[in-house]
């Protein structure tokens, strides 16, 4: 069955609807609590190089354990057991986070919630390539999936922002715990297909769904990348996130540092959220039409760009106008990166090409957590942003050279 949506068409609109509103309420989850979360584990008695081992021990959790769940997705033929234990364990981990009186306890909490997070992201990546794998607007359907994320990361930072200053950090991360719990929820509502479903309707079944017309039963479709590509496409994955690692999670202790209230720190990172909405989509549309390789450098190399403007001014009126650049930037490596995992290999193969995508947003998370607070503590914030602006550079400039363009669905061979 075919049902059409505003420029393009998908094939099972509840499947994906559903998908995009367990993204959203993920999203707000992290929204509520993440700007604030290295303010919160200071108050907790953390200081800058304490707070960047707390985050890497979650990447590290993380790290050990998006190929296993990928790989187990893959044996099962099924990705939304990933997706419930993932939902169920964000839940009862900020829960936890928002209860205990020292930082020491977040490195247990921490684990627990780096192992639901990997479940999570590797099963939902895999779930939603699975769903897209026949469509030809792969790109914007991908972005449209990301985008609403974003518009609900922007306003639940919006609004974890007021609840800090009026109520309390704690509030903040226990409205995160409300949200993941509301997330596990609606995933019990997902339909899941069966990897060989579309291929075994019957031709009555077929012929009765077109109207009269005999469709054509979906044949298993070739990898749409050469296996090679896989290395400079993760390399550049790692270097992204390790720049993230160094540069975001440090970023609201930075921007306390100089003077702004957590109300104002929440709300120039909504900023930049909301910006994504458009962005996002956009992305999508140019990977679509140009291909993901040069889409994808181009946001990277924008993102060192902004990790160097954040050390320039800290005047309010800049800080907005690199947060809207920032917007786009992460947009244009987000919506290609996705994508690009997914045609990396077919459905059989997809929870663990999910799962090494994650494994290295990892990599680079624990990387850039570490190291962004050993040289924080040691030569401050500014060098520390700069050191990952041209560590992400150099990258860029590599996967220029090393990635093979991949062009839109559009220049597909069909089925």
């Amino acid at each position: 069955m075919t049902i059409s949506l505003p420029s393009f068409q998908v094939r099972d609109r509840d499947a994906y609807v559903r998908l995009t509103a367990v993204l959203v309420l993920m999203f707000m989850a992290t929204g509520a609590s993440a700007p604030l979360l290295s303010v919160y584990v200071a108050s907790l008695g953390a200081d800058t190089g304490q707070i960047g081992l707390v985050f890497a021990t979650f990447q590290g959790a993380t790290l050990v354990s998006q190929y296993a769940w990928g790989r187990q997705s893959d044996r099962l033929g099924r990705r939304k057991p990933l997706l419930l234990f993932g939902t169920a364990g964000m839940a009862v981990s900020f829960a936890a986070m928002a209860a205990v009186p020292w930082y020491g306890f977040l490195f247990v909490i921490r684990i627990l919630e780096g192992l639901a997070m990997a479940a999570y992201q590797s099963g939902s990546l895999a779930m939603v390539g699975d769903l897209l794998e026949h469509e030809q607007d792969r790109g914007r359907l991908m972005g449209t999936y990301r985008m609403f994320g974003s518009l609900a990361f922007s306003v639940a930072a919006l609004f974890g922002g007021w609840l800090a200053d009026s109520v309390g950090l704690r509030a903040a991360v226990l409205l995160s715990a409300l949200c993941f719990g509301a997330a596990f929820l609606l995933v019990l509502r997902v339909r899941e297909h069966a990897a060989a479903q579309t291929a075994a309707i019957p031709p009555a079944a077929n012929t009765a769904a077109s109207g009269g017309a005999v469709a054509a039963p979906r044949q298993p479709s070739t990898p749409l990348l050469p296996p090679w590509a896989l290395w400079p496409f993760l390399t550049i994955t790692v270097a992204w996130f390790l720049g993230m690692g160094s540069v975001v999670t440090l970023w609201p202790v930075y921007m306390n540092g100089v003077g702004y209230a957590q109300t104002a720190i929440s709300g120039l990172w909504a900023l930049a959220a909301l910006g994504e909405v458009p962005c996002l989509y956009l992305a999508g549309i140019m990977a679509d039409r140009w291909g993901r390789k040069w889409v994808l450098i181009g946001g990277v190399v924008g993102m060192a760009c902004v990790y160097i403007a954040y050390t320039l001014s800290t005047t309010f009126a800049w800080i907005v106008a690199v947060q809207l650049v920032r917007s786009l930037a992460y947009s244009c490596f987000e919506t290609p990166s996705l994508t690009y995992t997914t045609e990396l290999g077919l459905r059989e193969r997809r929870g663990r090409l999910a799962g090494l995508f994650y494994t290295a947003n990892g990599t680079g998370g624990i990387a850039g957590s570490a190291l962004g607070g050993a040289l924080a503590q040691g030569y401050g914030l500014i060098l520390t942003f700069r050191i990952a602006a041209g560590i992400v550079f150099a990258a860029a400039l590599a996967a220029a050279i090393t990635m093979p363009r991949r062009r839109g669905p559009a220049h597909d061979t069909a089925p």
